[in-house]
């Protein structure tokens, strides 16, 4: 009846389900509400340590049938109430704050009242112990439900976790989301999406129209939208309380109509229309990309429009719809996009890959119209790391070389920016000039952001290949070291004192000018001085793109194919004519090259460069993106970025558990899908066979 593993699994979950309790984990959470006045953080903790194991043991069990598997995941929630309930009754008669310092921040003082006793204090004297069994029950009760979706279908099972973490995700960063896009805003553009969308299936499978033909319907469709706005907007229904306007704040995109952005909004919803139909004929990866991004704002909308207490439980219940049904049905419709795709002429494929393409950029450029400052940060930081782990890929992704140094190359050219940029040694003459008029007349070679970072991106590359020269025969562990080496060599030469002068020691670099757009030879007036979060957007955004494109065209090419054939085998990749030391020092550099550009990018952003800025945690960031997202694979740089660095952003309350998260987060990818999350796709034959014979036509004309 009792599986043999059940008591050895919970016993072995209550070993760090106690060590986190004693950590203050509850008492931290306790006052981070997800469903306000319902819900907070402590619950769901207390939630997701029962549900793991409870899954864990019920998967053992489940041979035995429904009835046995959730007697058996009972049973370890109870075994785990049981643990939690006597470290409450001890830790109630022992004040344990002098070595576990956090554990007393709850209600209460202590354990006692907070989530492990269900927010009610134990009496000893009274006998009141109602706490105790009321979260004991919900432990066994919650264990038996979890056990039971074993039984549902493996892909409902995913769709239902990743939803509901992603409502979590929403939930606690939603005081910083809330005011992105508005639910009408993000209903409108679904409606004219799905519209162009569904017509151009429907036209496909009925008419014999073109693919230019369902794009120009689409278009028409989103056209006839704009124009019933237009007229709704005419008689009141974007004043407040009326039928266009909602309970949020007021719409963005809506209010166009109200005014001269008019001509915008109509081209927007007829480019919106035309997207859902080219949508319905495109690859899959582009169709379900823009299908998550709608489902995203409609789930973003839905949470602007929560105003009162009583929508609440509404509000999070409608975000895990909408995000539930995207994930079930988009890959789904993605795979018969991808289908109907390929089976399109290979000029209408290049013309939608180009226009959601341009799609694509339009909706990042406007971006930060409708981003406040602090998720504008969030993204530079995203789109920051996104440029190192491109960069990075290079040499772990294509190149198979273990780099755990790379956050010198992100120190060299951050202080190359630093040195150039600034009254410094080397654009002062050789010496620091003591007052500010001094600056004036001996330090002529300061230079400006962008006559300095292309020096910063080279000086970088060239020392990423002079690194690459004494380690081209080491492999493996052995190189990792060596880079780790020269990581910390660098943190500490900026340190010295012996360079002070020149790096600034222990104080760095201060004063760092901020990058400015001067056009003034066509306009007086454009001339743009990038200082706030809002404004650096869009030079993370070009660094993205530029390292994307650069790396994607050479992942692409013969050297592309040279380092994947030495990452799979350096001694067969020699032996097939592969220059094992021309093609290593080229990764090194191009990856160092992409590091210094961060480098640069950054120290602008922060108007400043300081040592702790630059510590092997870094390197360590950029490593486990990679890993997550998926090694030799862009999108997936992308999304691993987002995951490890955006979301802690988001969440900056919860930092005290950031490295518990990592380490856990890496071992469910490794577990789950040891590949990544997105992983690059394998090429079929025919790919391989086009690449061959592309490489057999440059070589006869070479020759």
């Amino acid at each position: 009846m009792i599986h043999r593993t059940t008591i050895p699994y919970s016993l072995y979950a209550c070993i760090p389900i106690v060590i986190l309790t004693l950590t203050g984990i509850f008492a931290t959470f306790g006052g981070r509400d997800v469903i306000r006045g319902e819900l907070n953080l402590s619950t769901l903790t207390l939630a997701a340590m029962v549900g793991i194991t409870a899954y864990l043991v019920g998967v053992q069990a489940r041979e035995r049938g429904l009835a046995l598997t959730v007697l058996n995941a009972a049973l370890s929630g109870l075994i785990i109430a049981l643990v939690l309930s006597a470290l409450v009754l001890f830790e109630a008669q022992n004040d344990l704050r002098f070595v576990f310092q956090n554990i007393g921040r709850s209600a209460g003082g202590n354990l006692s009242g907070s989530v492990l006793t269900a927010g009610r204090p134990i009496n000893a004297e009274t006998g009141d112990y109602r706490g105790l069994l009321e979260m004991a029950a919900f432990c066994v009760t919650w264990a038996g439900f979890i056990s039971t979706t074993l039984f549902l279908p493996r892909r409902l099972r995913e769709v239902i976790f990743v939803a509901a973490m992603l409502t979590l995700t929403i939930s606690l960063s939603q005081g910083q989301v809330n005011n992105i896009i508005t639910l009408p805003d993000a209903l409108a553009l679904t409606l004219v999406l799905v519209l162009g969308y569904v017509a151009a299936v429907w036209a496909e499978a009925n008419t014999g129209l073109s693919a230019t033909a369902k794009a120009g319907i689409g278009a028409g469709l989103g056209l006839a939208v704009a124009v019933g706005i237009w007229l709704i907007a005419g008689a009141g229904g974007l004043e407040r309380g009326g039928v266009l306007y909602g309970q949020g704040t007021q719409p963005v995109i809506l209010s166009m109509v109200e005014d001269s952005r008019i001509v915008g909004f109509f081209i927007a919803m007829i480019l919106a229309g035309a997207l859902g139909a080219v949508l319905s004929r495109s690859s899959g990866q582009a169709h379900d990309a823009f299908w998550y991004l709608l489902a995203g704002l409609l789930a973003l909308g839905i949470i602007n429009s929560q105003r009162r207490a009583d929508n609440v439980w509404i509000a999070v219940i409608g975000v895990f719809s909408v995000l539930a049904l995207a994930l079930y049905f988009v890959p789904l419709l993605g795979k018969r996009a991808q289908t109907a795709f390929e089976r399109t002429p290979p000029k209408f494929q290049r013309n939608a890959q180009w226009f959601a393409t341009g799609t694509a950029m339009a909706i990042l450029f406007l971006a930060p119209q409708f981003m406040g400052l602090y998720v504008s940060n969030v993204f530079n930081q995203i789109a920051l790391y996104a440029v190192m782990g491109i960069g990075l890929n290079v040499m772990i992704g294509y190149t198979g070389l273990l780099d755990l140094g790379y956050v010198a190359s992100f120190a060299i050219g951050a202080y190359t920016l630093g040195v150039l940029t600034t009254p410094s040694l080397v654009t002062c003459g050789g010496s620091l000039p003591e007052t500010a008029a001094d600056v004036a007349t001996q330090c002529t070679g300061i230079m400006t952001f962008w006559e300095a970072w292309p020096i910063c991106v080279l000086f970088s590359g060239l020392t990423g290949t002079l690194l690459g020269i004494p380690v081209l025969r080491l492999r493996g562990d052995y190189l990792a070291i060596v880079t780790l080496g020269f990581g910390e060599i660098t943190n500490r030469v900026i340190l010295s004192n012996d360079f002070r002068d020149l790096l600034g020691g222990a104080q760095g670099i201060a004063g760092i000018p901020s990058p400015v757009i001067d056009l003034g030879m066509f306009n007086s007036a454009w001339t743009t001085t990038l200082s706030r979060s809002n404004d650096m957007y869009y030079l993370f955004l070009f660094s993205v793109i530029i390292t994307m494109f650069v790396v994607y065209q050479l992942a692409n090419s013969r050297t592309g194919r040279a380092w994947r054939a030495i990452k799979a085998d350096e001694d067969v990749a020699q032996a097939m004519g592969i220059n094992l030391m021309n093609n290593k020092l080229l990764a090194f550099g191009v990856s160092s090259a992409f590091a210094g550009l961060g480098g640069a990018v950054f120290g602008a952003s922060v108007q400043g460069i300081f040592p702790r800025s630059f510590t092997l945690l870094v390197s360590i960031n950029v490593l486990s993106l990679i890993i997550i997202g998926g090694m030799g694979s862009i999108p997936g740089v992308i999304l691993g970025a987002f995951i490890l660095i955006g979301l802690p952003e988001l969440l900056r309350e919860l930092d005290a558990y950031r490295l518990l998260t990592f380490g856990a987060l890496l071992v469910v990818v490794m577990i789950v899908k040891p590949e990544g999350l997105l992983p690059p796709k394998p090429p079929e034959l025919s790919e391989a066979g086009e690449a061959a014979r592309r490489s057999s036509n440059m070589t006869k004309e070479a020759a």
